[in-house]
């Protein structure tokens, strides 16, 4: 009977603390790069991953912005520091942001054009040039992150250098970083996403595909504890309950 019971209760709480999730909601800010954006937007579309990929005009609220499970967020030559302030916050609320070249590009101009709040939360610093054609180097092949990556070529990147707090994830041939983890959960991608212009071939897309689709352990553990309490106090009681079982049998 208490075995009964137990895996009656077992069967209850799990059913309940783990809802199907929907796929997820992903947005693209392209800053500079305008209309352009619409080409690594259409791209993510087609892998069939995500529910949704809205192209982002900047002019967005907090609130609008925290809809979205995942945010891509480039530019092209300079930066945009309202739309980064604007991404510092949701960075700070738990959201998962992937951030790209030429975002670091922004690290030399300043002022309006620059990475404003949200520097302290990428895990590249600096900016020292690119448009030299590269392919992928050493990673880590147990990364989600670079699951399916297997080769990689680019003219347009943003030679940087790894924060202290980041976590490198891979590099390009000639050793730059490519793709790093920041202590605050941010993916950076040093790479342009839009293949518009050419000079990029290989598993780029499946590189961005993942960045969005892996949510770091800090944005996964914010967005946990803000959107998910009930679940967590029906698991608690469940637990509860199974204790009493065991008490009574």
């Amino acid at each position: 009977m208490r075995r009964a019971c137990l895996l009656i209760a077992l069967a209850m709480t799990a059913g309940l603390a783990a809802p199907a999730r929907a796929s997820p909601s992903v947005a693209v800010y392209g800053g500079t790069d305008g209309v352009g954006t619409i080409f690594i937007a259409t791209r993510l579309q087609e892998t069939g991953s995500f529910g949704a990929v809205t192209i982002l005009d900047g002019s967005e609220s907090a609130a609008a912005l925290g809809s979205y499970d995942s945010i891509l967020f480039y530019t092209n030559i300079g930066g945009d520091s309202g739309f980064a302030d604007k991404m510092a916050g949701y960075v700070a609320g738990g959201g998962h942001l992937v951030a790209s070249t030429f975002l670091w590009l922004a690290d030399s101009h300043g002022g309006s054009d620059g990475l404003g709040l949200l520097a302290p939360y990428l895990p590249f610093t600096g900016y020292r040039g690119n448009s030299t054609g590269l392919t992928l180097g050493a990673y880590d092949a147990q990364s989600p992150l670079m699951a399916g990556v297997d080769t990689l070529y680019s003219v347009y990147h943003d030679d940087t250098t790894l924060a202290p707090d980041a976590t490198l994830v891979a590099s390009w041939s000639n050793g730059m970083p490519l793709e790093a983890v920041s202590a605050d959960g941010v993916v950076g991608i040093t790479l342009f996403p839009n293949d518009s212009y050419g000079y990029i071939s290989g598993d780029y897309v499946r590189l961005f595909s993942n960045a969005l689709l892996t949510p770091t352990p800090r944005s996964f553990a914010a967005r946990v504890a803000v959107s998910e309490p009930a679940s967590l106090a029906v698991l608690g009681a469940g637990l509860i309950g199974l204790g009493w079982v065991r008490r009574r049998a």
